[in-house]
């Protein structure tokens, strides 16, 4: 069915499928109720078990005509719109009037970010969408300038969504004297809101068919260009973009990931896959020699360097550098890398922001629909390593020598090189010191609702990714994945292969040699060492390896403060680019983490903020090298936006501990995506180890 919809052949809500009786088929694809590309609450996909037989189609009812032009001109403009107000027999409707929804869509009465002034800005004039329909008869039945009212004899709490749509479309032809989609482009309906029934689920903001010209909005949905792109994306044949979880919808650098949830927040594209997606095209929005390819074979050393140009530049590219490299992998599921440029029409990218991203696509080379995932970011000096690539058992190194977002256009200078077999395997550079976060705009941080964000009640937090040289696997099979897409897998915390020994007592205190009784010497002052978790890894999520700073980790992993945008993990943010998380506990009433040495230390102040819960209370206990307890402390942090609580211990017996303990329990919710007692720690300061 996936091949049929990507030759054109299965057109969604037009074609009809039949089953010859042949053997038995099994189809797994993105399908809810034959609806593809569904904004739902958890990211799920749908199977579909046909009954036996092999695939019939009944393209009978497909006005080949119209859907041929539309394929042939998928990505280039300008596109009619209209768009369907719908209201029921009993009144329910959406809230605003046509004219409202006129200027949400199309900016008619001066609203400048819409879904039309998305797009125009992120293809540079390519894809425009207008309000004109082209014929001054059906402008002249319109409510507002590309907005029609309808109202169904039917209540929205009493029907299907099949209902819904079949009476919409009779309702539309009634007021307009036209079948739709007739000389539409797209159509995007807006209801008050969907009503649950034994059909269908209502865990949806909005929904949309693949390669065709059909969405739907429920509630104030259709308000926010970031749900609007992302929908019609899907018409436009764009799957979703999945993230380092391996979700549906938590590529934040990509609007078929999750999108931008506010009004006026719009400045954001797609990422280098659906960039080459549109790129290999025959109407591109973009130049098709922006693409490079390097095919490395399987038997010779290669290597390739050259500077990566964001989305945002490709009009201001005149030595047509790369803004898509594509890493041929001799299958269907290639790799990608393109520098996430976070500027212009890209301004509100909300991952990644000026690093070179790293994808993988499940099929399809990237030319057709199909998911693709992001698998790595790369900051300056930092490099990636894809393993046992095309299944040779060494490595493709895609290393980021440069960054310079001051150049005009702004570039990322990289090198890809696939390791021979005699060549020594590189090692990171030393991590330079933390440098600024970029000033996010407090007023455009879009409020990211729970039924699009990818852990609204996490478990366990993200997946620990191999903790030596922190490659990228190239087995997707390695991606650990789970049933329910709301609970994040969790692996234990991997240990290093060659630990780091604590060091020893440079001047140990000698016994008195006298036989008076002496006081103890009083021991020299102990440099204070803070922890703020940012040399760990260059990835968007870790496990802590034991031997870092001299401690074992139990429970402790880092996570990019940016990760969450709307979380304690954000807020909590003391220093440089990286916050702890903790998966111990259960998540529900506890989550726990502890460091522990074979030498004795003290814990001067630990900095903590819950994740998502306000008022939850923190419990700080150490412990001597038999697991006596020495001390404990307890304390109730505020509301996560208040930012984190430094709890200064020097006052309290948190000296010559062998293991400290930090716990977080109860708590009550704060209006954040996640839910429970879920702590982010920063800057420990500690000493003596």
């Amino acid at each position: 069915m996936r091949m049929l919809l990507n030759q054109g052949a299965l057109v969604s809500s037009e074609s009809t499928v039949a089953i010859a009786s042949i053997g038995s088929v099994y189809a797994a694809d993105e399908l809810e109720g034959g609806i593809a590309g569904v904004t739902t609450a958890d990211g799920s996909g749908t199977v579909v078990t046909l009954p036996p037989g092999s695939i019939q189609l009944d393209n009978s009812n497909v006005n080949n005509e119209e859907n041929n032009r539309r394929r042939l001109n998928m990505y280039e403009g300008p596109k009619k719109a209209l768009v369907v107000r719908v209201t029921d027999r009993s009144g329910r409707g959406p809230a605003e009037d046509a004219n409202y929804l006129s200027d949400k869509i199309f900016g008619s009465y001066g609203d400048s970010v819409t879904m039309a002034s998305g797009f125009k800005a992120c293809t540079f004039g390519k894809l425009t969408f207008t309000s004109n329909s082209g014929s001054s008869t059906l402008n002249n039945k319109m409510d507002a300038p590309g907005v029609v009212d309808i109202r169904i004899n039917e209540d929205l709490t009493k029907i299907d969504q099949s209902q819904l749509r079949s009476l919409i479309l009779k309702e539309v032809k009634n007021k307009l004297g036209v079948s739709l989609p007739n000389v539409f482009d797209h159509v995007m309906c807006v209801v008050e809101k969907c009503y649950q029934n034994s059909v269908d689920s209502c865990s949806w903001a909005a929904y949309a068919f693949v390669n065709s010209w059909f969405s739907m909005y429920q509630q104030d949905n259709y308000k926010f260009p970031g749900v609007t792109m992302h929908e019609v994306g899907h018409n436009l044949n764009f799957a979703h973009s999945g993230g380092l979880d391996s979700r549906t919808y938590t590529d934040h650098t990509c609007l078929m990931g999750n999108p931008l949830w506010e009004d006026n927040v719009g400045s954001m594209c797609f990422n280098p896959v659906k960039n080459y997606q549109v790129m290999t095209s025959s109407d591109s929005w973009y130049p098709r020699n922006q693409i490079h390819t390097f095919d490395s074979g399987t038997y010779s050393y290669k290597t390739w360097s050259g500077k990566l140009i964001g989305v945002a530049n490709s009009n201001n590219n005149p030595n047509n550098h790369p803004v898509v490299v594509k890493m041929e992998t001799g299958t269907g599921a290639d790799w990608f890398i393109g520098f996430n440029y976070a500027s212009g029409p890209n301004s509100d990218s909300q991952q990644a922001r000026n690093a070179v991203t790293v994808y993988k696509v499940q099929d399809g080379n990237g030319n057709k629909y199909t998911h693709s995932f992001l698998k790595g970011y790369v900051g300056q000096g930092k490099l990636a390593r894809i393993t046992d690539w095309r299944d040779t058992g060494r490595n493709l190194v895609v290393k980021v020598n440069k960054i310079d977002t001051g150049a005009n256009p702004a570039y990322a200078d990289v090198s890809i090189t696939y390791e021979g077999e005699n060549m020594p395997t590189p090692t990171p550079p030393p991590t330079p010191p933390p440098t600024p976060r970029p000033t996010q705009k407090p007023t455009h941080k879009p409020t990211l609702r729970p039924t699009a964000i990818p852990t609204p009640n996490p478990t366990k937090f993200p997946t620990n990714p191999p903790t030596t040289a922190k490659p990228i696997t190239a087995n997707p099979t390695n991606v650990p994945t789970t049933a329910n897409p709301t609970n994040v897998p969790t692996t234990g915390a991997p240990s290093t292969a060659n630990p780091t020994n604590s060091p020893s007592t440079a001047n140990p205190t000698n016994r008195p040699t006298t036989g008076t009784p002496t006081k103890a010497p009083t021991p020299q002052p102990t440099s204070i060492t803070t922890i703020a978790f940012d040399d760990v890894t260059t990835e968007g999520h870790s496990a802590i390896s034991n031997g870092y700073a001299d401690f074992n980790w139990d429970d402790f992993n880092v996570i990019t403060c940016d990760y969450y945008p709307k979380s304690g993990y954000k807020y909590g943010c003391m220093s440089g680019e990286y916050v702890a998380f903790l998966t111990g506990g259960d998540g529900t009433a506890t989550n726990t983490g502890a460091l522990s040495s074979i030498k004795p230390f003290r814990v001067a102040s630990i900095s903590i903020t819950g994740a998502w819960f306000k008022d939850v209370s923190v419990l700080l206990e150490g412990f001597d090298q038999n697991g006596n307890l020495m001390d404990s402390y307890t304390t109730t942090l505020g509301d996560p936006e208040s930012g984190a609580v430094t709890i200064n211990l020097r006052g309290h017996n948190f000296g010559q501990v062998s293991k400290f303990k930090v716990t977080g329990s109860g708590g009550t919710t704060a209006n954040l995506p996640g839910s429970g007692p879920y702590l982010s720690v920063d800057d420990i300061e500690v000493s003596g180890n």
